[in-house]
């Protein structure tokens, strides 16, 4: 836990607090950018290490969503102690707990998602019925240190789950606080434009920030960019090599020590199973970075980019969001 420092006691107003969750197979390392530009801010922070994550990937064999649940609710209860203004941040399915979460309670002042898991592609609807005959939709050597790179088919199963229960919940509730949302249009792990759609319906459009980011060769839907309350954002720079946004790009710095443009590691398990093309993303000087779209490959040597190079104008517009300038 953050807590707000010394010189943030003369501050009036409330005491904020917000509880950040991390996506699937990842860790609260994956928080920090955000968790210290709010911390900076005055806000109590707690970023919880999920249960499953964080230890070896066959913890993820056995782990349910209501492990999950009951780390979600416990974190609420000890940021509520010394916070009397409550919001939540969720990454992916971290953002799929803190919308269920919110949709069941009333003590949440704002809701921050990005990239939240509240549809996933279709093929995830089996998950739940090959766990019992598959363990691992994909077994890698899990080099990355902050995260893993393995993925039980338990814990995609359990995912597809909340996020099935959260689409049924929205028949019956909105979601009744503000939200700030970022997505990226074209996202290989959820299933991007369905989840900005869902969202859609369940927010009040003067009560929304909702900032998609697509690249330059994609057209957004009429439905989706003439909605109120929706920015959106070309985030292809090819200066800086940059295609599209993936999944894991929206919340890191750009010069984050491990994840960013210099960083330790590079994502490249799309080729995996190619040792050569594997070998040439790790250590090659020229790469262009993006998700891993078939358009995208067909380009040239990619990674699979895990930073933002756009973070100082998220963060700003987080600003505004919470009326911190």
């Amino acid at each position: 836990m953050l807590n707000r420092s010394k010189s943030c006691e003369k501050m009036k107003g409330p005491k904020k607090g917000v509880l950040m969750l991390h996506g699937l197979i990842s860790s609260p390392y994956e928080l920090r950018t955000i968790a210290k530009h709010l911390n900076d801010h005055c806000f109590n922070v707690i970023a919880p290490l999920l249960p499953g994550h964080g230890t070896r990937p066959g913890d993820m064999l056995e782990v349910s969503r209501n492990d999950w649940r009951d780390a979600v609710e416990y974190a609420i209860d000890e940021l509520s102690k010394d916070s009397n203004e409550i919001y939540i941040f969720g990454i992916s399915t971290g953002g799929a707990l803190a919308v269920e979460y919110t949709l069941k309670n009333d003590n949440i002042d704002g809701l921050i998602l990005f990239v939240p898991a509240i549809d996933l592609p279709k093929k995830t609807a089996l998950a739940p019925f090959i766990k019992y005959f598959k363990k691992w939709v994909g077994r890698y050597d899990d080099k990355n240190i902050i995260k893993y790179e393995s993925l039980a088919m338990n814990a995609a199963a359990e995912v597809y789950k909340l996020s099935k229960e959260i689409q049924r919940s929205f028949r019956k509730n909105a979601i009744n606080t503000k939200v700030f949302a970022a997505f990226t249009y074209i996202d290989r792990t959820i299933d991007g434009v369905a989840s900005i759609k869902d969202l859609l319906v369940a927010t009040d459009p003067a009560n929304r920030h909702i900032t998609i980011y697509h690249p330059e060769y994609v057209t957004v839907e009429d439905s989706i960019k003439q909605k109120g309350g929706v920015t959106l954002i070309n985030s292809t720079v090819l200066s800086k090599s940059v295609l599209s946004m993936s999944h894991n790009a929206m919340h890191n710095g750009f010069n984050d020590e491990y994840l960013g443009i210099n960083g330790r590691y590079r994502d490249c398990l799309h080729y995996y199973d190619d040792t050569e093309e594997y070998g040439k993303c790790k250590t090659s000087k020229s790469v262009l970075v993006g998700e891993t779209t078939k358009e995208n490959l067909a380009k040239g040597l990619m990674v699979r980019n895990s930073y933002n190079i756009m973070i100082d104008s998220l963060l700003r517009d987080l600003d505004k969001f919470f009326e911190l300038e």
